[in-house]
């Protein structure tokens, strides 16, 4: 059973709309059913909101003639059929309404869930109010299609809402007013308005339906090649799986029963007479290159399209029979820098060697951002040499446990000076292709005479690259900050420590600068640079018990320092400057 409040209402009209005044073109015959279902009080009134927001989006799209029931003819047939307008009524008793009143379909909704939460008010740590106490609401609703001549459903879909304010009835009708928009958009897609071009006159294209027929400002539609069949109404055109589309024009200009737009890039011999269609969700704006310099290029669209500055396009290259429908490959992209009411000039980021004046750019919600991973060895240039401690007898050390240790240094005697330098570097990186600015987190491993002495240095660095040959060869200056660790084990270290340890460590920052040179070729990258590192070791430490327990009841233990004398190497400086070659790869974020 089915309430039918006075937002009951019925679209039929007939409109004829030809250039050739051959055909007749009619307006969707729809009705809408009031709402059911909703859970708890005040469901007459929220049930009658949601079918009066749907009507008034319905009106508002101006592809339906809306009756109400003060509509005279609907009062003869319900005092017929001996029904109140506003009283009970099944479905099948509105199929026999519809049939007697020329409604061809029905929109018929039902809740299937509402529900509403209290959220109290949230404070920080200092007491501090961080969100106010609210409402939210979520609603969901099922919607179908029904044929009136058959009573059967042909369609049917799923709409959910959240709302959000401070009252229970205001985080309700924010939900409602969010449903309602769902559901039109949900349904919009089975009254396609379909019409014909009227005129061409270059990029300009005229259609035969205004807005009397719901055409608007903004809207897109694909211009498909079928022609014109006389005395065939465009509604019910049929377009076969698999038609060539010619193109996409938007609309920038409606009046009541014409209206002109302007095509999203090309559309080789576009004529008279061929069938529109507007799309079920806006087609993305495309645009043509009409000029082309090394670094920006200019489009033959702009503010009439709404191409704002800040905005990105892909650059697309044609497929080898010219066409642009399909699958495109993504050459390139830029960013818009200046917009005028018909052009816009972009700022070349990437692929300024592949594409040229003609293609087809396309706006883009892609990033332009790079990701890219790198490896590179190389070889110290001034390596300072690493002395080499020797024996100087007996010394005590002190710790928590075993307390007072004696060694001999003689162990000293084994170890020699070191002087030649490696390093090897892996790197992750981010690079901003509109500011040239590349972020990489890494880390560099330090070898010093084959592994005598290793260390490890986890780092971030900044650097900018300066276009020698735009996408091609780059010079690129940048800084690092790191922090490493360096060991060295020697087994003596037993002995101070109670068989708890048998090495030594230390912690260094590491500043850094380089100049980097690159050789792009697509997505890999050749580099080369010089560069300045500053490490030094020379307050080594061990581990050792304390003597003390946790609170689990297990050995405490801490690192306690060593005499710089007990150390093999206690004066330790990596590098400073250091040459490297490697390899880069990089990758869109985006994949655009």
């Amino acid at each position: 059973m089915k309430r039918l409040f006075t937002a009951f209402f019925i679209v039929t009209t007939f409109c004829q709309l030809s250039f050739s005044q051959s055909f007749v073109d009619e307006k969707e015959d729809i009705s809408v059913l009031p709402f059911g279902g909703w859970q708890g009080r005040d469901s007459e009134i929220y049930e009658k909101i949601i079918t009066e927001k749907i009507l008034a989006l319905i009106i508002d799209s101006r592809k339906f003639n809306v009756i109400t029931s003060d509509d005279a003819e609907l009062k003869r047939i319900a005092n017929e059929l001996r029904i109140q307008l506003s009283g009970m009524v099944d479905e099948s008793t509105a199929v026999e309404v519809g049939k007697r009143r020329g409604v061809k379909l029905f929109i018929v909704g039902n809740y299937t869930g509402n529900t509403v939460e209290y959220h109290k008010a949230t404070y920080n740590d200092d007491g501090d109010l961080k969100e106010n106490s609210h409402y939210t609401s979520k609603i969901r609703a099922s919607i179908k299609l029904m044929e009136v001549e058959t009573g059967k459903y042909t369609a049917s879909t799923e709409a959910s809402a959240y709302g959000r304010s401070s009252s229970e009835r205001g985080a309700v009708l924010d939900a409602l007013d969010r449903l309602a928009e769902e559901i039109f958009d949900n349904f919009r897609k089975y009254f396609l308005i379909q019409a014909y071009t009227s005129g061409v006159n270059q990029s300009e294209v005229l259609l035969d339906r205004g807005y009397e027929l719901g055409v608007k400002e903004g809207m897109t539609f694909e211009i498909f090649d079928i022609a014109k069949e006389e005395g065939k109404v465009r509604k019910d055109v049929e377009i076969p799986v698999g038609t060539p589309r010619i193109g996409i024009i938007k609309i920038t200009d409606a009046e009541a029963n014409s209206a002109r737009g302007l095509l999203m890039g090309e559309a080789k011999g576009l004529m008279p007479g061929y069938l529109v269609r507007e799309m079920k969700y806006t087609a993305t704006t495309s645009a043509t290159i009409v000029n082309k310099t090394l670094n920006k290029v200019t489009i033959n669209r702009g503010q009439n399209f709404e191409i704002r500055s800040g905005e990105y396009f892909t650059v697309l290259k044609a497929k080898k029979n010219g066409s642009y429908t399909g699958k495109t490959k993504k050459v390139g992209l830029i960013y818009i820098s200046e917009t005028a009411s018909d052009y816009a000039v972009g700022k070349i980021l990437k692929g300024r060697y592949a594409f040229r004046e003609g293609m087809i750019v396309e706006e883009t919600n892609g990033s332009p951002y790079m990701v890219s991973a790198s490896f590179s060895y190389g070889l110290s240039l001034d390596q300072k040499i690493v002395r080499a401690n020797e024996p100087s007898g007996v010394h005590m050390v002190n710790n928590g446990e075993p307390g007072s240790v004696s060694l001999d240094t003689d162990y000293l005697e084994r170890y020699n000076d070191l002087s030649d330098g490696e390093i090897y570097t892996f790197n992750v990186h981010i690079r901003d292709l509109l500011y040239n600015y590349t972020f990489t987190m890494g880390m560099d491993f330090y070898s010093i005479d084959n592994g005598e002495l290793n260390a490890w240095v986890p780092k971030i660095g900044g650097s900018y690259q300066i276009p020698i040959i735009p996408e091609l060869i780059y010079l690129s200056p940048g800084v690092e900050i790191g922090y490493g660790k360096m060991r060295q084990e020697f087994n003596e270290v037993n002995q101070l420590s109670e068989d708890e340890s048998d090495f030594v460590r230390d912690w260094s920052p590491m500043l850094g600068a380089s100049l980097e040179g690159i050789l792009r070729l697509k997505n890999v990258l050749l580099f080369a640079n010089v560069s300045y590192r500053h490490l030094r070791y020379n307050s080594w430490k061990y581990r050792a018990k304390t003597g003390k327990d946790d609170d689990d009841g297990n050995p405490e233990t801490k690192f306690y320092s060593i005499p710089d004398q007990m150390v093999p190497y206690s004066n330790v400086i990596i590098g400073p400057l250091y040459m490297q070659a490697g390899i880069r790869i990089e990758f869109p974020v985006s994949g655009f």
